[in-house]
């Protein structure tokens, strides 16, 4: 089957190039050129025939195509009558058969696309997943389920979208129209992203699951075994907060260690509990001694309300909230635990909540906290106010289940002070430790833990434990919650010429933006993907079905005319250029010029061709 959507991936991008070279054919002769080779590819051909004197041929290099033409090249005039001489055509006519690929590409997706717009494309609903902590979308109070209709007045379709919009978006914030979960009405939210990797802005958002929580259960896996099958949908996880989407219910669970047991209904609504034993297995080769820092520095506080108060005395941001109502604080999901827990003692005497600043000084925030939880619909959302980071200035560790340490009796709160009789102070100091044991083919390594107050002991003791390291182990349920995956269709054929229109003016708009701000350096060139990105994609949206993959090629069909018609000696833009001088001088570039011109561009795209073919290898397969 992977031959088959291979097979279909090659012949898509051979489609886009035939487009183009189909052009440039037409127009020659049209004009009445003498064409004398039609290639799909560069370098020696691998198949060809003739007839009527043209060579068709597929090469051996598959990074493009081109149309050989008489009298294209100074001294190339041959021995056949001038008037099929393509520098024996006017400047008009030139200009049209040079402009004619660019043309036919963007005929290509005005004609393709109102057709797939109107039998109907296979999209991920713009539905958002839990928000980044500390992010934008996190920062405007989005949360898991919401969907995105608009950025910036553009219509968002697909998730996708969503990404695009905010990172080619101007200065300043940008204005969703989003509906949230369960809701009929629309509302204006306004978002100020951050700029993320790679020079594009980023609101800290990720793909939310099927809204009916259906499942992909994998054949064979902890899940089908318990009785599990693909009609079912997931209703919750036994003992998570209801508060919770179903994806970070999943992660709980699944980070707790334990075997799970799911509430699920089944296709007539009837609900059962399932217990699902987990399955484990490893993800890479190298051991580690299956620890991670504590993620308990509060990094970031939604406005308002009473933490938002405290951040202005500078009590809270950058502290380390140490504990809550009792309960020690690891990560954001033990601070939920511990607001879902009592507030006050058997005495009824409220219970402190304790943050400890990076000077050492204790600090109690009880009534701000509990302040802030009476004014939130649930003790959920008062803990998703705070944004936890980890603490890597010290090395205080969570043991990961089913690691190394856990198994030798690590605690979560104990700090690591000595790794193999070396100090150690940070959670760097751990990692440069560990990895030289690894190294060294260690069989153990002994690990020396600090135990106080964060493991449940009131005095302070060194402990030390003789640790094997093993790859690290993750928890296979054997279920996947299923994308919210939609066929976008438009209700009459008008509206999908408009659509489709609409789409090729936007797709030409935003390459053109991203091809500026890569030359501006505001994007970083490491964006920019050839023939292996054309390939990988190609490859995944043929297994989403033919209109999918014809919707992709319309994309890439859209990107080629735009990257064409760059004033780029070699490619369609530079001999335009040309052609415009020529225009505007009244005489054509002198061969000296052109012919240096022409090398400078060749070594240009030449390149180019590298330096985007590392980009891929990089992107899919180094990476």
């Amino acid at each position: 089957m992977g031959a088959f959507y291979i097979a279909q991936m090659v012949l898509g991008l051979g489609l886009v190039i035939f487009v183009h070279e189909l052009g440039h054919f037409m127009a020659a002769r049209w004009c009445k050129v003498t064409v004398r080779t039609f290639s799909l590819g560069f370098g020696p051909p691998l198949a060809s025939f003739e007839r009527n004197g043209v060579r068709y041929q597929i090469a051996a290099v598959p990074i493009g195509g081109f149309v050989s033409m008489a009298g294209e090249y100074p001294g190339d005039e041959g021995s056949g009558p001038r008037e099929g001489l393509l520098s024996s055509k006017t400047v008009g006519q030139r200009f049209f058969v040079y402009s004619a690929g660019v043309i036919m590409n963007l005929l290509f997706a005005l004609v393709v696309l109102p057709i797939l717009f109107w039998v109907g494309v296979p999209f991920t609903k713009p539905i958002l997943g839990d928000p980044a902590p500390g992010g934008a979308a996190w920062e405007a109070g989005l949360g898991a389920g919401t969907e995105v209709l608009e950025v910036n007045g553009n219509r968002v379709i697909e998730f996708s979208q969503i990404l695009s919009e905010v990172a080619l978006s101007p200065a300043g914030p940008v204005e969703l129209v989003v509906r949230d979960p369960g809701a009929d009405a629309s509302r204006r939210v306004t978002v100020e992203p951050f700029e993320g990797s790679e020079g594009f802005k980023v609101i800290g958002v990720g793909p939310g699951s099927a809204t009916d929580g259906g499942v992909f259960v994998r054949e064979g896996g902890a899940a089908a075994r318990a009785g599990i099958d693909g009609d079912d949908r997931l209703v919750g996880v036994v003992g998570q907060p209801a508060g919770l989407s179903l994806e970070r219910q999943l992660l709980r669970a699944e980070n707790a260690g334990e075997d799970i047991a799911l509430v699920v209904a089944d296709a007539e609504g009837a609900e059962r509990t399932v217990e699902v034993d987990l399955e484990w297995r490893s993800v890479e080769s190298r051991r580690i001694v299956g620890v991670e820092p504590l993620r308990n520095v509060v990094e970031g506080v939604r406005r308002g309300g009473p933490f938002a108060e405290l951040v202005a005395r500078e009590e809270l941001e950058g502290a380390r909230l140490v504990e809550v109502r009792g309960v020690p604080v690891r990560d954001n999901e033990s601070l939920v635990d511990a607001l879902l827990a009592p507030a006050t003692g058997a005495d009824g005497t409220p219970l402190a909540s304790v943050v400890v600043r990076r000077d050492g000084t204790r600090v109690e925030v009880t009534d701000a906290l509990e302040a802030h939880v009476a004014s939130r619909p649930d003790p959920v959302a008062a803990a998703d106010d705070l944004a936890l980071g980890y603490d890597v200035e010290r090395a205080v560790v969570a043991p990961s289940p089913r690691g190394a340490a856990g198994e030798a009796g690590v605690l979560p709160g104990d700090r690591v002070v000595e790794i193999d009789g070396g100090s150690i102070e940070s959670w760097n100091d751990l990692l440069v430790a560990v990895g030289a044991a690894n190294d060294a083919d260690a069989e153990s390594i002994q690990l020396t833990v600090e135990r106080g107050p964060l493991a449940g002991v009131e005095q302070p003791v060194r402990i030390e434990f003789t640790l094997e390291p093993r790859p690290v182990q993750v928890a296979d349920l054997g279920l996947d919650l299923e994308r919210p995956d939609y066929v976008y269709r438009t209700s009459d054929p008008l509206e999908a010429i408009t659509t489709g229109i609409a789409s090729t003016r936007k797709i030409l708009g935003d390459v053109w933006m991203a091809l500026q701000r890569i030359v501006t350096a505001e994007i970083s060139s490491r964006n920019i993907g050839g023939v292996v990105s054309m390939g990988f994609i190609g490859y995944h949206t043929a297994k989403e079905g033919p209109s999918k993959l014809f919707y992709f090629l319309c994309l890439l069909s859209i990107n080629l005319a735009l990257i064409n018609v760059l004033p780029i000696p070699v490619l369609d833009g530079g001999h335009l250029l040309f052609l415009l001088v020529e225009k505007l001088k009244g005489t054509p570039v002198s061969e000296r010029v052109l012919g240096y011109s022409q090398l400078v561009g060749f070594v240009m795209i030449v390149s180019l061709v590298v330096y985007v073919t590392w980009n891929d290898l990089q992107r899919w397969v180094l990476g």
